[in-house]
């Protein structure tokens, strides 16, 4: 595709840390030579400014918040824009559907990973195209010195995910398990023994090197192609990282050479017990990075969704 011009709606700078993924898709839309006009405040004026001073070939944004303000624009037919949503999160997780699909309908691209939801956004008269997110280039890889924790998760304490908070109270009663969270303060009000603050993507392969077993659970498991972004971050980071199954994801990861799938609870149980003190961790972690950074990363995906792009823009 030839080089384009875009205009790219990112969060309030000071929420902007240099770790998000909008950040990983810009660094890699201007290594393949695009340029990216950042608009992160005042979206509506600012966008409506750049449409006339810049001439922009499109707009990308991922944020739902962000989408809704400038709505009322993507409306107007005066603004003959290209509008393409890489939307992260599942459009049927909470209340927000039809927020997701009154939004998609005023873009030209819908990109999404919650297949299962596809036909009725067809009957929408939306275009969805289904895409993931990616291992960040950030993400290093730490040999292993020596483990300090058995176990270790990365992740919310939100009430949606009540069952999952359960199962890792029962491991935190027999192994010693590290908690990262921004709901530090919750697991620990909940009896947890290890909370601590979130880790920055750039300092996540140290902490994961001291885990025996990272553990990455998948919100909506019974969504075929849908799995948490954590997946590519764990497994970029080198950690030795059990997997939620979710139909399709061995499309990407192989089991046993890339990671651990796991089905249900009990067979989580099952293969802890199996691995935690196994010699070959240290061979399927290498293998995971390997594969995350190949075939999985940003930049990987970044050109995924240009291909879709250019065939739009020939169309």
């Amino acid at each position: 595709m030839n080089k384009k011009r875009f205009l790219y709606l990112i969060p309030n700078e000071k929420k902007f840390y240099k770790t998000r993924n909008e950040r990983f898709i810009i660094n890699a839309l201007r290594d393949y030579g695009n340029e990216i006009i950042e608009i992160k405040k005042f979206y509506v004026l600012n966008l409506i400014r750049h449409y006339f001073i810049s001439k922009p070939d499109g707009v990308i944004f991922n944020s739902l918040k962000i989408g809704k303000k400038c709505e009322r624009i993507f409306k107007q037919k005066k603004i003959k824009i290209p509008k393409f949503w890489w939307y992260f999160d599942s459009a049927t997780f909470g209340n927000r559907y039809k927020k997701v699909i009154n939004l998609a309908k005023q873009t030209d691209l819908f990109f999404n990973k919650e297949k299962k939801e596809f036909k009725n956004y067809i009957n929408e008269k939306i275009k969805p195209i289904w895409i993931d997110q990616g291992a960040p280039s950030i993400c290093k890889y730490t040999k292993n010195s020596h483990y300090k924790y058995d176990l270790g998760f990365f992740g919310s304490a939100s009430k949606i995910h009540s069952e999952r908070t359960s199962l890792l109270k029962r491991l935190d009663s027999k192994y010693n398990l590290i908690i990262y969270s921004k709901d530090y303060h919750k697991f620990k009000k909940n009896g947890f023994k290890n909370c601590l603050p979130p880790i920055d993507q750039s300092n996540l392969s140290k902490k994961v090197s001291e885990i025996k077993i990272t553990l990455c659970f998948n919100s909506i498991a019974t969504s075929p192609f849908c799995w948490s972004d954590r997946v590519h971050l764990m497994l970029g980071s080198g950690a030795f990282t059990f997997v939620e199954y979710v139909d399709g994801i061995s499309n990407f990861y192989k089991d046993n050479k890339d990671c651990i799938f796991f089905n249900d609870s009990n067979d989580l149980l099952n293969k802890i017990t199996l691995w935690i003190n196994s010699e070959s961790k240290d061979k399927i972690r290498k293998e995971g990075f390997k594969t995350a950074h190949s075939k999985n990363s940003y930049k990987v995906k970044v050109k995924e969704f240009l291909q879709h792009l250019e065939h739009y823009y020939e169309s």
